[in-house]
């Protein structure tokens, strides 16, 4: 189960979603699908923050 954690990092994509199957490690970062520009995400947050005040400037 997803839990926050003090110091945040990258993830790793779950194998048909089963938690304890790791696949490949991916960057924190933005949905391309929505755009190609996107805010930077300082090292010390989780980028939630930065994806909220984005969001609404998005259109699809």
């Amino acid at each position: 189960m997803p839990r926050d954690v003090d110091k945040s990092r990258n993830e790793h994509i779950r194998v048909a979603g089963h938690f304890n199957d790791k696949g490949n490690e991916v960057q924190r970062g933005f949905p391309r699908v929505i755009s190609d520009t996107h805010p930077e995400i300082p090292p010390e947050v989780s980028g939630r923050r930065e994806l909220a005040r984005w969001l609404p400037g998005r259109s699809i």
